[in-house]
């Protein structure tokens, strides 16, 4: 997470919001045969590190990175969100 506290709570996120979004992104993901995954794409680390962005941004407004590992072949994939355009 990456902000500024909120002057009243002194949270840059509050953590069980937190918990909550990335247990609902565990759950649409967990036993499931990710070429399935509604909105997710191709199963490729990139784009599971986006399809978690999009599902725990919108609560946790602080997220600066979601970080996909592979442990089986020590593979690492981070997506720091979508690339602002310039016009």
């Amino acid at each position: 997470m990456r902000g500024d506290a909120n002057p009243v709570t002194g949270m840059v996120v509050d953590l069980g919001l937190f918990e909550r979004a990335m247990h609902d992104a565990r759950d649409g993901l967990d036993h499931r045969f990710l070429d399935e995954i509604p909105d997710l794409g191709p199963a490729t680390m990139e784009n599971l590190s986006a399809w978690i962005w999009r599902k725990v941004s919108p609560v946790c407004t602080g997220l600066s990175r979601v970080t996909v590992y592979r442990d089986s072949t020590g593979d690492v994939c981070s997506y720091f969100g979508p690339q602002e355009t310039k016009s």
